[in-house]
């Protein structure tokens, strides 16, 4: 670079860089701009952004400990953001209550970080305070309540935003998440995947192939959800009900009817006849259900045939 570009070009050439990603030549720029003299505030503001964008918090900070006593409103946005995007909440909240005016993207900027944490109520709170409620701030609100669920909600936000975002990729997988995930707001599990299944099939066509990847992959789980709610349900209906009469009353009736058949010759009277209801009693304490039991009739054929024994060896 053979000219001495002012602080303010450097500062324009910096944000033209950083818009397009190109973080090297935003660096390049500015370590030539400290060679030439000591950067101004709106430098040392652009090259926090920078730093913030490229996760390098330490570089931030290291800025922020320069500027001294210089610090605006400006200065504490743009650490706010860059805590919030690094997900250090204390960090984000200190600065954000150094702001004196604080805009709504700053407030979207905290609601990015709550949602992506799942931090809902703190969601809620940014979201009461945005003064414009735009496309961009439901969007933002939309995907922190599906990432939880929270299907109604969701559905009713969805409605109050323009029709060209609505039918947008991202939005649609907000919409197929939440369903996924509020299996408990519906009244059975049939009518959940119905829900899932209507909005899967309302994809918009220009789909890129990771969000259709994402969504088949929701409806996948959303089908394994509603499989084990079923077997789940099926397991209940047919479940064994606790007993309520007596091992005494259930004995008596049982060995009355088992000996009446056998004194008319049934076969079945001779053993032991087995019901699920007969199972779970058999699981109990002196039940005549239990392995060991004898029935009247094998016990009467049992001493028959000892008393068979005992003669046959006189």
């Amino acid at each position: 670079m053979g000219l001495r570009p002012s602080l303010h070009i450097q500062n324009i050439m910096i944000n033209f860089y950083r818009k397009q990603k190109n973080y090297a030549k935003c660096l390049e720029i500015f370590k030539y701009g400290r060679s030439l003299g000591k950067p101004d505030l709106s430098l040392t503001h652009s090259m926090m952004i920078v730093y913030g964008e490229m996760q390098r918090i330490d570089k931030v900070e290291k800025l922020f400990a320069k500027i001294e006593n210089k610090t605006t409103d400006f200065t504490f946005k743009i650490m706010t953001n860059t805590y919030c995007a690094a997900g250090l909440v204390a960090q984000a909240e200190e600065f954000f209550s150094r702001v004196a005016h604080r805009d709504d993207k700053l407030l979207i900027s905290m609601m990015k970080m709550y949602s992506q944490l799942g931090m809902l109520e703190k969601l809620q709170e940014m979201f009461s305070l945005v003064q414009k409620k735009t496309a961009d701030c439901v969007s933002v609100y939309i995907d922190g309540l599906a990432r939880f669920g929270n299907y109604s909600k969701v559905e009713e936000w969805v409605k109050q935003i323009p029709k060209d975002l609505r039918d947008s990729g991202w939005i649609w997988s907000c919409r197929l998440q939440s369903a996924m995930k509020s299996i408990d707001e519906f009244k059975d599990h049939d009518e959940y995947l119905e829900v899932v299944k209507r909005i899967y099939q309302e994809r918009p066509e220009n789909l890129t192939p990771q969000k259709q990847s994402y969504g088949s992959n929701l409806l996948n789980r959303a089908i394994c959800a509603h499989l084990a709610r079923r077997s789940m349900k099926l397991k209940q209906e047919y479940s064994l009900k606790p007993i309520n009469e007596s091992v005494e009353d259930v004995f008596k009736e049982f060995a009355e009817e088992q000996v009446k058949k056998a004194n008319q010759g049934s076969e079945e009277g001779k053993f032991q006849t087995r019901t699920p209801k007969k199972e779970q009693l058999a699981l109990n304490k002196n039940s005549i259900y239990r392995p060991d039991y004898v029935s009247p009739y094998e016990a009467f054929l049992r001493k028959h045939q000892e008393g068979k024994k005992e003669e046959f060896s006189e």
